[in-house]
């Protein structure tokens, strides 16, 4: 018979063996975490926090599923404030979250000197970027969407490179 830890669990942390006995009692909890190496009983545990978050709603309609290490950080905020269609409640499942959460998005922040790394890579872009047809002016100040509208502003002077759609 094989020894449990000494470590006391937490009233949230539990065996897969001990929440299938008592799926059904309690309301979900807003977040699981399913831990382990065998396929079979994460995507059983999987199934039940499904079936208990879920239930007969339609799959299609109120679960998003991402690969850890193909999804995007986005994507998958995206679907955390996605409210629920047609259904009570909404499932994001996140598999290999591990990957997720510890790829390098920022590959510039992790180089021993950041701006030195950008600088090279401007250095050796700036013949580049002489030719460029167009030039949208760009301040600190400018928020996401004011730099948006420059760039759209220029664009617009070019019909050749944006269409406008009606």
């Amino acid at each position: 018979m094989a020894k449990r830890s000494g470590k006391k669990k937490s009233a949230h942390e539990r065996r897969l063996s001990d929440y299938l006995k008592h799926k059904g009692r309690d309301e979900p909890f807003p977040v699981y975490v399913l831990r382990g190496t065998d396929p079979f009983l994460l995507e059983k545990g999987r199934a039940a926090v499904r079936d208990r978050t879920i239930g007969d709603a339609d799959p299609g309609l109120a679960v998003a599923e991402f690969d850890g290490p193909e999804a995007q950080a986005a994507e998958v905020l995206d679907a955390l404030r996605t409210l629920p269609f047609l259904a009570e409640r909404r499932l994001v499942i996140l598999r290999e979250a591990d990957d997720f959460l510890n790829k390098t998005t920022r590959p510039l922040l992790h180089t021993p000197d950041p701006k030195g790394t950008l600088t090279e890579i401007y250095d050796a872009r700036v013949a580049v970027y002489a030719k460029a047809d167009l030039v949208v002016d760009a301040h600190p100040e400018y928020s996401l969407s004011d730099m948006t509208k420059q760039v759209i502003r220029v664009l617009r002077t070019r019909p050749d490179v944006l269409e406008e759609m009606r």
